[in-house]
């Protein structure tokens, strides 16, 4: 990656990751690539749409899901 955007390797590792600049830079892109930040329902949209058409059993996210063995 460090090669795509042509700066030295250990940069990544000196770059502050938990601070207000990466904040302002995820910000920055989101912003110019016209995206934004996951919500909620974002998450449960695409798993309503596997567990409807690649696992169409009732599961529930209290209990584990058991196997069915013949």
């Amino acid at each position: 990656m460090a090669q795509q955007v042509k700066i030295p390797a250990g940069a990544w590792a000196d770059y502050d990751w938990r601070g207000d600049r990466v904040k302002r830079h995820r910000k920055e892109i989101r912003e110019a690539y016209g995206f934004r930040a996951n919500t909620e329902e974002d998450q449960e949209r695409p798993a309503e749409w596997l567990a409807a058409e690649l696992c169409p059993v009732a599961l529930s996210r209290d209990r584990p899901a058991t196997a069915v063995t013949s």
